[in-house]
Protein backbone atom coordinates (compact mmCIF):
# COMPACT_ATOMS: atom_id res chain seq x y z
CA UNK A 1 0.00 0.00 0.00
CA UNK A 2 1.32 3.70 -0.96
CA UNK A 3 2.51 5.34 2.18
CA UNK A 4 0.32 8.38 3.12
CA UNK A 5 1.66 12.11 3.42
CA UNK A 6 4.42 12.82 4.35
CA UNK A 7 6.08 9.28 4.12
CA UNK A 8 5.40 9.26 0.96
CA UNK A 9 7.82 11.69 -0.29
CA UNK A 10 10.23 10.65 1.95
CA UNK A 11 13.34 9.04 0.62
CA UNK A 12 13.64 7.03 4.12
CA UNK A 13 10.46 4.89 4.29
CA UNK A 14 10.02 5.20 8.22
CA UNK A 15 12.82 7.81 9.29
CA UNK A 16 12.65 9.48 13.18
CA UNK A 17 10.02 11.16 14.57
CA UNK A 18 11.09 13.64 17.74
CA UNK A 19 9.62 16.45 18.79
CA UNK A 20 7.45 16.56 15.82
CA UNK A 21 10.20 16.80 13.50
CA UNK A 22 10.81 14.21 10.81
CA UNK A 23 14.88 13.63 10.66
CA UNK A 24 15.91 13.00 7.65
CA UNK A 25 18.75 12.21 8.43
CA UNK A 26 20.30 12.37 11.95
CA UNK A 27 24.11 14.02 11.32
CA UNK A 28 24.74 16.82 8.52
CA UNK A 29 28.11 17.12 6.91
CA UNK A 30 30.55 18.96 8.69
CA UNK A 31 30.62 22.79 8.48
CA UNK A 32 26.79 23.28 8.15
CA UNK A 33 26.10 26.40 9.94
CA UNK A 34 23.30 26.19 12.59
CA UNK A 35 25.05 26.64 15.64
CA UNK A 36 26.65 30.50 14.45
CA UNK A 37 23.18 30.98 12.53
CA UNK A 38 20.95 30.91 16.36
CA UNK A 39 23.88 32.70 18.07
CA UNK A 40 22.95 35.62 15.33
CA UNK A 41 19.63 35.07 14.90
CA UNK A 42 19.50 35.50 18.49
CA UNK A 43 21.69 38.77 18.74
CA UNK A 44 19.75 40.22 15.77
CA UNK A 45 16.89 39.81 17.63
CA UNK A 46 15.14 37.13 15.22
CA UNK A 47 15.09 34.58 17.35
CA UNK A 48 11.71 34.93 18.42
CA UNK A 49 9.14 33.56 21.46
CA UNK A 50 6.54 31.64 20.14
CA UNK A 51 3.79 34.44 20.49
CA UNK A 52 5.58 36.54 18.35
CA UNK A 53 6.19 33.45 15.57
CA UNK A 54 2.37 33.03 15.50
CA UNK A 55 1.42 36.37 14.87
CA UNK A 56 3.86 36.36 11.69
CA UNK A 57 3.16 37.94 9.19
CA UNK A 58 0.82 40.25 10.71
CA UNK A 59 2.41 42.16 13.65
CA UNK A 60 6.54 42.40 13.47
CA UNK A 61 8.09 41.01 16.16
CA UNK A 62 9.04 44.13 16.94
CA UNK A 63 8.54 47.81 16.32
CA UNK A 64 12.22 48.30 14.80
CA UNK A 65 10.97 45.93 11.95
CA UNK A 66 7.34 47.09 11.36
CA UNK A 67 8.17 48.22 7.21
CA UNK A 68 10.34 45.10 6.59
CA UNK A 69 7.01 42.67 7.74
CA UNK A 70 4.39 45.04 5.75
CA UNK A 71 6.81 44.17 2.62
CA UNK A 72 7.16 40.45 4.05
CA UNK A 73 3.66 40.05 4.21
CA UNK A 74 3.36 41.50 0.68
CA UNK A 75 5.03 38.55 -0.99
CA UNK A 76 3.84 35.86 1.30
CA UNK A 77 0.19 37.01 0.40
CA UNK A 78 0.63 37.14 -3.28
CA UNK A 79 2.76 33.79 -3.27
CA UNK A 80 0.27 31.83 -1.61
CA UNK A 81 -2.42 33.72 -3.87
CA UNK A 82 -0.85 32.62 -7.03
CA UNK A 83 0.09 29.16 -6.01
CA UNK A 84 -3.91 28.37 -4.61
CA UNK A 85 -4.83 28.35 -8.57
CA UNK A 86 -3.37 24.90 -8.57
CA UNK A 87 -5.49 22.08 -7.14
CA UNK A 88 -4.21 20.49 -4.58
CA UNK A 89 -0.75 21.19 -4.41
CA UNK A 90 2.05 19.36 -2.86
CA UNK A 91 4.44 22.10 -1.84
CA UNK A 92 8.23 21.96 -0.32
CA UNK A 93 9.13 24.87 1.94
CA UNK A 94 12.70 25.00 1.77
CA UNK A 95 14.97 26.79 4.56
CA UNK A 96 11.46 27.15 6.45
CA UNK A 97 13.12 28.37 9.56
CA UNK A 98 10.19 28.93 12.15
CA UNK A 99 7.44 27.45 10.44
CA UNK A 100 5.47 30.69 9.64
CA UNK A 101 5.55 30.71 5.69
CA UNK A 102 5.16 26.89 5.56
CA UNK A 103 1.99 27.36 7.93
CA UNK A 104 1.05 30.25 5.62
CA UNK A 105 0.76 27.62 2.62
CA UNK A 106 -0.66 24.91 4.09
CA UNK A 107 -4.01 26.97 4.71
CA UNK A 108 -3.99 27.15 0.48
CA UNK A 109 -7.08 24.49 0.13
CA UNK A 110 -6.07 21.03 -0.58
CA UNK A 111 -2.16 21.63 0.02
CA UNK A 112 -0.06 19.35 1.66
CA UNK A 113 2.92 21.24 2.78
CA UNK A 114 6.67 20.10 4.23
CA UNK A 115 9.07 22.59 5.65
CA UNK A 116 12.33 21.85 5.33
CA UNK A 117 15.97 23.34 7.57
CA UNK A 118 18.89 22.45 9.06
CA UNK A 119 17.92 24.17 11.57
CA UNK A 120 16.66 21.95 14.25
CA UNK A 121 16.34 24.59 16.86
CA UNK A 122 13.23 26.76 15.05
CA UNK A 123 11.83 23.50 13.20
CA UNK A 124 11.19 22.07 16.89
CA UNK A 125 9.37 25.72 17.34
CA UNK A 126 7.75 25.60 13.81
CA UNK A 127 6.16 21.68 14.47
CA UNK A 128 5.03 22.47 18.42
CA UNK A 129 3.24 25.32 17.01
CA UNK A 130 2.20 24.52 14.01
CA UNK A 131 -0.12 21.47 14.40
CA UNK A 132 -1.74 20.47 11.45
CA UNK A 133 -2.94 17.53 9.22
CA UNK A 134 -1.67 18.91 5.95
CA UNK A 135 1.93 19.94 7.46
CA UNK A 136 5.01 19.06 8.45
CA UNK A 137 8.46 19.75 8.91
CA UNK A 138 11.39 17.93 8.60
CA UNK A 139 15.17 18.17 9.59
CA UNK A 140 18.00 17.58 6.11
CA UNK A 141 19.63 18.69 3.62
CA UNK A 142 18.65 19.15 0.32
CA UNK A 143 22.06 17.78 -0.97
CA UNK A 144 21.95 14.59 0.62
CA UNK A 145 18.77 13.68 -1.54
CA UNK A 146 15.94 13.02 1.33
CA UNK A 147 13.07 13.75 -0.69
CA UNK A 148 11.68 11.61 -3.81
CA UNK A 149 12.28 13.08 -7.17
CA UNK A 150 8.95 14.27 -8.93
CA UNK A 151 6.41 14.41 -5.67
CA UNK A 152 6.41 18.13 -5.97
CA UNK A 153 3.91 20.85 -7.55
CA UNK A 154 5.90 23.86 -5.98
CA UNK A 155 9.22 24.29 -4.01
CA UNK A 156 9.30 27.92 -2.26
CA UNK A 157 12.39 29.75 -1.32
CA UNK A 158 11.48 32.53 0.84
CA UNK A 159 14.23 34.79 2.02
CA UNK A 160 16.82 31.53 2.28
CA UNK A 161 18.32 31.21 -0.96
CA UNK A 162 21.73 33.02 -0.36
CA UNK A 163 22.29 29.67 2.18
CA UNK A 164 23.28 27.72 -0.54
CA UNK A 165 26.39 28.22 -2.02
CA UNK A 166 25.86 26.98 -5.31
CA UNK A 167 22.70 28.35 -6.89
CA UNK A 168 23.44 26.44 -10.09
CA UNK A 169 23.54 23.41 -8.31
CA UNK A 170 20.59 23.69 -5.91
CA UNK A 171 18.13 24.64 -8.58
CA UNK A 172 19.16 21.24 -10.53
CA UNK A 173 18.64 19.31 -7.61
CA UNK A 174 15.13 20.69 -6.68
CA UNK A 175 13.95 20.99 -10.55
CA UNK A 176 14.56 17.10 -10.11
CA UNK A 177 11.85 16.71 -7.03
CA UNK A 178 9.28 18.78 -9.37
CA UNK A 179 6.31 17.21 -11.14
CA UNK A 180 5.71 17.95 -15.19
CA UNK A 181 4.79 21.20 -14.99
CA UNK A 182 6.20 22.09 -11.23
CA UNK A 183 7.81 25.37 -9.95
CA UNK A 184 10.52 27.13 -8.29
CA UNK A 185 9.15 30.30 -6.31
CA UNK A 186 12.08 32.51 -5.11
CA UNK A 187 11.11 35.38 -3.15
CA UNK A 188 12.76 38.09 -0.51
CA UNK A 189 15.93 37.52 -1.63
CA UNK A 190 18.67 39.75 -3.75
CA UNK A 191 20.34 38.78 -6.55
CA UNK A 192 22.87 40.81 -7.50
CA UNK A 193 23.54 41.81 -11.57
CA UNK A 194 27.12 42.72 -11.54
CA UNK A 195 30.31 41.08 -9.72
CA UNK A 196 31.22 44.56 -8.37
CA UNK A 197 27.52 44.73 -6.57
CA UNK A 198 27.94 41.19 -5.57
CA UNK A 199 31.63 41.99 -4.06
CA UNK A 200 30.44 45.18 -2.38
CA UNK A 201 27.63 43.22 -1.02
CA UNK A 202 29.92 40.35 0.52
CA UNK A 203 32.23 42.96 1.88
CA UNK A 204 29.13 44.55 3.57
CA UNK A 205 27.75 41.58 5.38
CA UNK A 206 31.61 40.76 6.68
CA UNK A 207 31.83 43.56 8.40
CA UNK A 208 28.75 43.04 9.66
CA UNK A 209 29.36 39.63 11.18
CA UNK A 210 32.34 41.00 12.24
CA UNK A 211 31.06 43.49 14.20
CA UNK A 212 28.34 41.16 15.62
CA UNK A 213 31.30 39.11 16.85
CA UNK A 214 30.17 36.28 14.40
CA UNK A 215 32.86 36.10 11.51
CA UNK A 216 32.39 32.81 10.70
CA UNK A 217 28.87 33.68 9.24
CA UNK A 218 30.19 34.88 6.37
CA UNK A 219 31.15 31.38 5.47
CA UNK A 220 27.37 30.72 5.50
CA UNK A 221 25.61 33.72 4.09
CA UNK A 222 26.32 34.34 -0.06
CA UNK A 223 24.90 36.30 -2.11
CA UNK A 224 23.68 35.21 -5.47
CA UNK A 225 24.47 36.47 -8.86
CA UNK A 226 21.88 36.98 -11.55
CA UNK A 227 24.21 34.77 -14.17
CA UNK A 228 23.73 31.55 -11.54
CA UNK A 229 19.69 31.48 -12.51
CA UNK A 230 19.50 33.19 -16.25
CA UNK A 231 20.22 29.67 -17.34
CA UNK A 232 16.64 28.57 -15.75
CA UNK A 233 15.09 31.04 -17.81
CA UNK A 234 13.85 32.92 -14.95
CA UNK A 235 10.21 34.52 -14.81
CA UNK A 236 10.54 37.77 -12.72
CA UNK A 237 7.58 39.06 -11.23
CA UNK A 238 6.91 42.06 -8.71
CA UNK A 239 5.31 42.47 -5.77
CA UNK A 240 2.34 45.85 -5.49
CA UNK A 241 4.40 48.30 -7.64
CA UNK A 242 1.53 50.62 -6.91
CA UNK A 243 2.03 54.70 -7.62
CA UNK A 244 -0.38 55.79 -4.89
CA UNK A 245 1.06 53.47 -2.42
CA UNK A 246 4.44 55.10 -3.20
CA UNK A 247 2.94 58.71 -2.78
CA UNK A 248 0.90 57.72 0.36
CA UNK A 249 5.18 56.23 1.47
CA UNK A 250 3.61 52.90 2.11
CA UNK A 251 6.01 50.28 2.24
CA UNK A 252 6.60 48.49 -1.20
CA UNK A 253 8.84 45.21 -1.78
CA UNK A 254 11.44 45.87 -3.98
CA UNK A 255 12.84 42.21 -4.25
CA UNK A 256 11.91 40.41 -7.44
CA UNK A 257 9.84 37.23 -7.32
CA UNK A 258 11.60 34.39 -9.27
CA UNK A 259 9.99 31.82 -11.23
CA UNK A 260 10.99 28.82 -12.32
CA UNK A 261 9.59 25.91 -14.16
CA UNK A 262 10.97 22.83 -14.70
Amino acid sequence: MRPSFPHSLFTKLHPDHKDGVFLLETNLKEGKHEEVYIRIREKEGHLINDAQVQALPDQAPSTEYDRLWVMRKQSAVAVCNQLARKSNPVILELGCGNGWFSHMLSGIPGSSVIGMDMNLTELKQAARLFQKNNLSFAFGDIEQHPLLPETFDFVVLNAAIQYFSDTPGLLHMIRKLLKKNGEIHILDSAFHRTTAAQEKARASSKEYFAQMGEPDMIHHFHHPHWSGIESFHPKIRHFNRNLLKKLLRIPQNPMPWVVIGK
